[in-house]
């Protein structure tokens, strides 16, 4: 399959081809690290996170803190912000790709893009 070329003068169409053409790159991407058994998150810098019971979580592979409070923790990601909720909560480690949080934890999500 060749590339087509995108030849337009509205700036918004040429961004839509390289957001269609990143999607792609990522999909392929998906697929050979699938292919050769590798960890996907060390691969492809997707977030690995652990619970340890209610009161610890282990991020890796995150973008750096969005948003710090003692009941909310928001950390950017390659997947959109990442939403940690509850009670107390402390950034024991923060380092450049990985961070420890402690405290009552009451659950994460992905918020949704606006």
């Amino acid at each position: 399959m060749r590339p087509r070329r995108i030849l337009c003068k509205e700036p918004h169409t040429l961004l839509c081809g390289v957001i269609f053409l990143k999607k792609r790159v990522i999909k392929l991407k998906r697929r050979i690290v699938e292919s050769m058994d590798f960890p996907a998150e060390a691969a492809l810098g997707l977030v690995r996170a652990q619970v340890l019971g209610r009161e610890k979580m282990f991020v890796e592979n995150h973008q750096g803190v969005h948003a710090y409070h003692a009941d909310c923790i928001r950390l950017k990601t390659a997947e959109g912000i990442l939403r940690v909720e509850g009670k107390n909560m402390e950034l024991c480690e923060l380092r450049r790709d990985r961070l420890y949080i402690t405290g009552q934890i009451s659950g994460f999500f992905y918020e949704m893009p606006q």
